[in-house]
């Protein structure tokens, strides 16, 4: 492999392949688009073009995702405080 061969690729674009990374830089566009369906285009062809295909087939399955998303964050949240509590208690 030559040194042209290689493709650099931005730090945020890798972490589009998680979950936390492509709500992330979702979250990111929707701070400058006047919707959520725009920003989520937006994300969606910046995952294109660095891998070629479309992570979510629509906006709804990302929304539905996202919801998913968000609440394993809280689930998690309530886990661990729960957990602290428990702890407390010994």
């Amino acid at each position: 492999m030559t040194d042209t061969d290689k493709i650099l690729i931005p730090v945020w674009a890798i972490k589009l392949v998680g979950a936390k990374g492509y709500v992330d830089r979702f979250l990111f566009h929707a701070s400058e688009c006047k919707t959520y369906k725009a920003a989520y285009l937006k994300t969606e062809e910046e995952y294109y073009f660095f891998f070629g295909v479309n992570r979510y087939s629509s906006y709804k399955s990302f929304a539905s995702a996202r919801r998913q998303y968000r609440l394993r964050q809280i689930r998690n949240k309530l886990k661990r405080a729960e957990q602290l509590r428990t702890n407390k208690k010994k």
